[in-house]
């Protein structure tokens, strides 16, 4: 096995080797993205122009990656080519940290430079030196949302002391140890962005020890950091070859522009996500973009904004604050962001049964069916590496849009239908009872009888007896005849057809013609309207409250029907009625034997009973199909009711 020191060699040269062929295509990229953004047509069309301003800036972006993973590689080799030079220190830094400024204001920050002349000379690279104060006011730009930025340079004995301080969000303290090691990042730290290589910080170690120098951090977590670097003064410290005794400018407008192309695109991530907060949804389903790359998130809205409303978020809990306000159809979302990264809002999203349905699609850099597999394993709907077919985007989001709509609907189907199951689930446990016992009364009188009347050994009166199995046997009938009525109301009425209620309850009193003659009952019709229902309902229905209004009167009974249309301010006080029909109040009054008001929901419950089955006949299911009869045609029913003052049963029906 070849030893560390080897491998570490041949790693350092693999990086470098890599990052000079890399250059070659990123140049290539670059000089004809500058031509062709300077056309007169691109200039002209928005959308266009957009799209290369954004290509040009991330391959500008990717070629500061590759500089610095080059820097870092031979650095590493041992192969830097340090120019140390006498340079103004303050003018240099003072002039580096102001090119900042401007982005720092507009993020609504303060920048405050105090640097102040030195007593001795300092013999930096100003290459390098460029490269230390760019990263690190990079890093705090990065990591401080709000407050003040702070570079000083003063004496601090023999040393020259830069100190970048902010008001940030501060370091963990156990990860202060290892904020300069190679590719090091703080995890779920909350800045205006994940990404980044995770060499900035640990090259600048390597240069300013490349400086003879030192550099620590100290922070506090929610309050800031202060990054401080010591650099001798004087050149005895450093190698007398790489040391010149006149200082010599070197261009580096190129080295500030990418650093704050990068710094632009950071403050971006704050104007893009408030860009969209008033947009309206319209016909079209809504996708939310969550993505702490302001450029990705307006390549994906410019990508699906012809299909979708597009939404977009700047990190997992950006995201959670915009689907509190409204759920989107679909969440297309990064992984590795800064505060809450996608792994922490897929989590929130599936845990919880108001989003539970939302799919989520993972948009991320990592590569490999492992990372894929890990993805999906933690919930999320589908993964797509990054970079992406537009084609293949497009239709996995078509499809998960889909077959979302297509859960929601079944899970809305299967919570009604589970509603209606915990309804008749009572219903159920009732009809056990009454199969057990009103079902089994009857046919036990007509099993008992009938074995008297068998027993020639003993002397009955066989009239009496068969009469008692006549009468058994109907109310075993009517009882079942009751239940599956009952069955047949399950599903609301469908077929509607104007229905005369006057005629209906002239043939419902032709019925009841014996009962009325025999009880000397006054029965009184008046109004009744028209309506569209379904007729065999509505005789079942008045049939029910007729008889039920005949059966329970001691004495000579008296029956008013009567209709009237209630007025708006009338309906709006009435509960279940719905606002979009008018509605007749029709009203069946009688002077029979009453009951207590408390009992007024319980009668319209199935085989409920507030009075002795021997005492009055009955199944305990008419009232009950009423109320599934006024229902299946957008009504309701209610009754007012005293003891011994009779009963007003009131059934409210639309008027259409």
């Amino acid at each position: 096995m070849p030893p560390l020191a080897e491998i570490d060699r041949s790693k350092t040269a693999f990086f470098s080797n890599v990052s000079h062929e890399f250059r070659t295509p990123l140049t290539l990229m670059l000089g004809p993205l500058d031509e062709i953004q300077q056309h007169p047509v691109i200039q002209g069309e928005p959308i266009l122009k957009d799209n290369f301003a954004a290509t040009h800036r991330n391959a500008q972006r990717l070629l500061k990656l590759v500089n610095n993973l080059l820097d870092f590689s031979r650095v590493e080799a041992g192969r830097v080519q340090a120019l140390y030079q006498p340079v103004n220190l303050a003018q240099l830094t003072s002039d580096l940290s102001s090119s900042f400024r401007s982005i720092i204001e507009r993020a609504g920050m303060q920048l405050v430079v105090e640097c102040e002349d030195l007593p001795q000379p300092v013999y930096v690279d100003q290459e390098m030196w460029e490269k230390i104060v760019l990263n690190l006011l990079s890093n705090a730009f990065k990591y401080t949302l709000a407050g003040t930025i702070s570079v000083r340079l003063s004496t601090s004995g023999d040393f020259a002391q830069l100190q970048v301080e902010d008001t940030g969000t501060g370091i963990p303290a156990k990860e202060l140890p290892h904020m300069f090691e190679r590719f090091h990042r703080v995890e779920q730290a909350a800045g205006r962005t994940h990404e980044g290589s995770g060499i900035g910080l640990s090259l600048v170690h390597e240069l300013v020890q490349l400086h003879c120098g030192h550099i620590a951090v100290e922070s506090e977590l929610g309050k800031g950091s202060v990054f401080t670097i010591r650099i001798p003064f004087g050149k005895m410290h450093l190698p007398p070859a790489l040391v010149s005794a006149t200082g010599k400018h070197i261009d580096t407008t190129f080295l500030k522009g990418a650093f704050l192309r990068e710094a632009e695109g950071l403050l971006n991530n704050d104007t893009t996500a408030v860009a969209n907060e008033d947009v309206i949804p319209g016909e079209k389903d809504t996708v939310l973009v969550v993505d702490d790359n302001s450029d990705m998130r307006q390549y994906l809205t410019r990508l699906l904004e012809d299909s979708y409303t597009v939404k977009t978020a700047v990190n997992g809990q950006d995201a959670l604050q915009k689907i509190a306000a409204q759920n989107p159809d679909l969440v297309l979302s990064d992984i590795m962001m800064p505060v809450m990264d996608g792994k922490g809002l897929l989590h929130h999203l599936k845990n919880n049964p108001a989003t539970f349905y939302i799919p989520l699609i993972f948009l991320s850099a990592r590569a490999g069916d492992e990372a894929r597999v890990d993805g999906l394993e933690d919930g999320a709907d589908d993964y797509l590496v990054k970079p992406f077919s537009t084609k293949e985007l497009l239709a996995k989001i078509k499809a998960q849009i889909s077959a979302s709509k297509t859960l929601l609907q079944r899970t809305v189907d299967l919570k009604s239908a589970n509603e209606e199951l915990l309804r008749i689930n009572k219903d159920l446990i009732d009809f056990a009872f009454i199969t057990s016992h009103d079902l089994q009364e009857p046919l036990r009188k007509i099993q008992t009888f009938a074995h008297i009347l068998l027993d020639q050994q003993k002397e009955v009166d066989a009239d009496k007896y068969l009469q008692k199995v006549i009468t058994a046997a109907n109310r075993m009938s009517r009882l079942i005849a009751d239940l599956l009525e009952y069955s047949k109301l399950n599903s609301r009425a469908h077929h509607l057809e104007p229905v005369d209620l006057e005629k209906v309850l002239e043939q419902v009193k032709d019925d009841f013609e014996l009962v009325i003659q025999r009880t000397n009952a006054k029965i009184h019709i008046a109004g009744l309207p028209v309506i569209k229902a379904v007729p065999v309902q509505m005789n079942q229905l008045f049939y029910n409250l007729l008889g039920n209004s005949l059966k329970f009167s001691e004495k000579e009974p008296v029956i008013s029907i009567t209709a009237d249309l209630l007025s708006p301010q009338q309906q709006a006080g009435i509960d279940g009625l719905h606002s979009h029909f008018a509605y007749y109040e029709i009203k069946v009054k009688d002077n029979g034997i009453g009951f207590e008001q408390k009992y007024a929901d319980k009668i319209f419950t199935i085989f409920q009973r507030l009075v002795k089955a021997a005492d009055y006949e009955g199944t305990g299911i008419g009232l009950t199909i009423c109320r599934r009869i006024a229902e299946n045609h957008e009504g309701r029913i209610d009754v007012v009711s005293e003891i011994d003052h009779g009963s007003t049963f009131t059934v409210y029906l639309p008027a259409r």
